[in-house]
């Protein structure tokens, strides 16, 4: 991360660049504040299972588990996991931290690469 810090503060000639920045910890360490945006993206258990199952290789039980410890850290299962407030559903913990500005934009990703890509790209272009 700190490579990637050098890289946000660094300034760019026409300020129109994207860095994206994936961390798993970025919310819980405060990392958030130094950018301009933060989106999460959340996933229903159902598609975190079948991903976990087919590109992990872990058994059903152990995606539930990963799952489970996952869910009430900040930024991760806490705000990005729909299975704490049901499929599709903007929680009241990720809804607080909307209010509050820290997340920006919320995209659900429990369809295709293709899906997700459209989705990405909606939002990008999104004038608000």
């Amino acid at each position: 991360m700190k490579e990637q810090s050098k890289q946000i503060d660094k300034p760019y000639p026409s300020g129109n660049e994207i860095i994206i920045v994936e961390a798993a910890l970025l919310m819980e360490t405060d990392w958030h504040e130094m950018l301009d945006g933060l989106w999460i993206v959340q996933s229903s258990p159902a598609a975190v299972v079948q991903r976990l199952k087919e590109n992990r290789g872990l058994t059903e039980e152990e995606a539930l588990v990963r799952i489970h410890a996952q869910k009430m850290r900040r930024g991760i299962g806490g705000a990005g996991m729909s299975s704490i407030c049901g499929d599709n559903e903007i929680c009241s913990n990720l809804r607080e931290e909307m209010d509050n500005g820290i997340v920006t934009a919320v995209i659900t990703n429990d369809g295709t690469l293709e899906e997700l890509k459209y989705s990405l790209e909606r939002a990008l272009n999104d004038p608000k």
